[in-house]
């Protein structure tokens, strides 16, 4: 709320406001109004700036650009008034709004005349509204926490102006502006609790193991979830980035098969319903694959290929990720090469998917707000969209990472994902 520039005008007119009100005609014929409000509405003042530089010219130019024109309500300093006190023209003059444009009139080179125009907006009379609003709290939290205990304090400060009273039925009402008043809340006794973010981390998966092994841990430490494993799901260790092996789902080679292999995870705690996620995850394609398909899907309120992470073939050379959702594909990265591990990492943050290859950001988002929720006992699943006779994903995936409720920040690893 950015205060007037402090200029002293050449001149200043008032015009009064009055109380909101309806008329009507009473059954006797005669002209008749009721009253809605004890607030005084419509008052105004016209300001006549003489011979201003380019300097101060600008100040009231910038100011009303800054206040998005009649739109945002400002104060006003004391040079505008000169020692004259406006609620003795005008109640409830306590902020104020731009009624329209400033008017600029060139004057002799460098000099300007500028009229303005300003419109009551609330104040301290009685129905004016509270001033700055402040809250302060005992101690600190981290986010998404919860701390019994604790002591909020609420700070309203009344906008200034005169010291009125109203007298109604017997009762008196005083309305004290400048006055400060403060509210203390305590929250009930006992111990501090908070969502860390090891607690947020529902899934990492090594994929470490022998070779045709089919023992898939999940190594999040506070989250030991059970895998279950679907067709010849199973630990490669032909292509490995970090550890002992890498998840296959599919082929190479081709005697392994197409379709039907994942591994999935059946639990609510995987479910991000509205919020935030992230998934991380390390692939490989190598060259000669042809098919691509879904790293993995999170729970979802239906079967099908909604709430998926997946990885499409370009050509022969190029491959691409995208994410999946009830009605379409959006927020698809750029190419990158197969023969060669990449680093995949995808949020949903506010409602916003973003999607980077190693490191790299795509320039293209999407929305999707969509609630997935464990109503249909969908499982989270890695390496394919279903478990069933859909394709599984034609490469390796190494390193996953799963988080709920948490946008983490892009951070490329040089090494495997913690165990946390």
């Amino acid at each position: 709320m950015p205060t007037f520039p402090a200029i002293a005008p050449s001149s200043r007119s008032f015009t009064p406001g009055e109380y909101p009100h309806a008329a009507f005609t009473a059954l006797s014929g005669e002209q008749s109004r009721v009253r809605h409000s004890d607030a005084v509405v419509g008052g105004s003042v016209d300001l006549t700036f003489t011979r201003l530089t380019e300097d101060e010219r600008s100040l009231i130019e910038q100011h009303y650009l800054g206040q998005q024109g009649e739109f945002l309500a400002f104060s006003l300093p004391p040079e505008t008034f000169s020692g004259f006190d406006p609620y003795e023209f005008l109640e409830g003059a306590g902020l104020w709004r731009y009624a329209e444009p400033p008017e600029i009139e060139d004057f002799c080179g460098p000099h300007h005349d500028v009229r303005v125009r300003l419109l009551t907006a609330t104040g301290g009379a009685p129905g004016a509204s509270l001033g700055p609003i402040t809250l302060s709290m005992t101690s600190g939290a981290a986010a998404g926490a919860s701390l019994p205990g604790l002591a909020l304090t609420l700070r309203m400060t009344l906008l200034p102006g005169a010291v009125t009273t109203t007298t109604s039925g017997g009762e008196v009402s005083v309305y004290l502006p400048g006055a400060e008043l403060a509210v203390t809340l305590t929250m009930a006794g006992g111990a501090g609790s908070e969502i860390t973010l090891a607690e947020m981390t529902k899934l990492i998966l090594h994929f470490d193991g022998t070779s045709g092994s089919t023992t898939f841990l999940n190594d999040a430490q506070t989250n030991t979830l059970t895998a279950e494993v679907y067709g010849s799901a199973q630990i490669a260790t032909d292509f490995v980035k970090w550890g002992t092996g890498a998840g296959r789902f599919s082929w190479p080679p081709a005697s392994f098969g197409y379709t039907g292999h994942a591994v999935a995870f059946d639990d609510e705690v995987l479910c991000p319903g509205t919020g935030d996620f992230t998934i991380e995850a390390w692939i490989y394609m190598p060259s000669g694959v042809g098919i691509a398909e879904t790293i993995m899907q999170v729970p979802s309120p239906s079967a099908g290929s909604t709430g998926r992470l997946y990885a499409t073939y370009v050509n022969s050379t190029t491959y691409r990720v995208g994410w999946a959702k009830a009605g379409g594909e959006l927020a698809q990265s750029a190419g990158f090469s197969v023969d060669a591990w990449h680093h995949i990492w995808c949020v949903r943050q506010n409602g916003t998917i973003r999607i980077a290859v190693d490191g790299t950001q795509s320039a293209t988002t999407g929305s999707d707000t969509t609630d997935y929720n464990y109503g249909s006992g969908q499982k989270a699943i890695i390496g394919n969209y279903t478990i069933g006779s859909t394709y599984g994903f034609g490469g390796r995936i190494d390193d996953l990472r799963y988080t709920v409720g948490n946008a983490r920040a892009l951070v490329v690893p040089t090494g495997p994902y913690p165990n946390v």
